[in-house]
């Protein structure tokens, strides 16, 4: 499982990081999937990295495969400590999946229906709110959204202030940025939040043999 700051704080790996996780790979998925059936430019795509200025750039289907890199650090039970993007990508998804409880709750139930865990719980207005708070639970700061602002900035003041953000760890998130296409592992990655079935339908619309 993800934790931080020495192993002191943990990511859950209950019902609620589930939730976050399978409700967005599946909104990816289909708004994806909408724009391939409308013959619109993929570049034009969101994404559920939205939420994380910096990420709006990464390519929806490199997004999820991000995401997967992340669920599959979070599923062991072995503590493995977060890095700045896998801080970035868990505040997105529990930004995106409280999104959907609360505006679309019917397209929620629709994409829990049938996946690898079976969720007793009832997706309210409270859920969404524990989604909201799961992500602060983990990490105590999103200075990470300011990183967008920085890339206009000489390279001795953008390093100075990563120093004062303790953003020392930040290479994995600017490797992401440079990354073009989707990695061999992303149907291993899945498992445990989609059903092979759903995996082998996700590697059709993102066109991975």
């Amino acid at each position: 499982m993800l934790t931080c700051y020495g192993h002191t704080c943990r990511l859950p790996r209950g019902t609620l990081t589930y939730l976050a996780f399978r409700l967005s790979v599946l909104d990816a998925l289909d708004e994806i999937q909408s724009y391939i059936d409308l013959e619109e430019d993929l570049d034009n795509v969101d994404g559920v990295l939205t939420y994380v200025p910096i990420l709006r750039q990464v390519p929806a289907p490199v997004q999820i495969d991000l995401l997967a890199e992340v669920w599959s650090r979070q599923r062991p039970p072995k503590p493995i400590e977060a890095n700045l993007l896998d801080a970035a990508i868990v505040y997105a998804i529990c930004c995106n999946a409280s999104r959907i409880i609360q505006d679309e709750p019917e397209i929620a139930e629709l994409y829990l229906d049938g996946g690898p865990r079976k969720i007793k719980t009832d997706l309210t207005p409270e859920t969404a709110e524990r989604l909201d708070d799961l992500f602060d639970l983990f990490w105590d700061d999103v200075d990470f959204l300011t990183l967008s602002d920085w890339q206009d900035l000489d390279g001795a003041h953008a390093a100075a202030l990563k120093e004062v953000f303790r953003f020392a760890d930040d290479q994995p998130l600017y490797e992401a940025l440079s990354r073009g296409r989707v990695s061999p592992g992303l149907a291993s990655n899945l498992k445990g939040l989609l059903t092979r079935r759903e995996i082998r339908e996700c590697l059709a619309v993102l066109r991975i043999r």
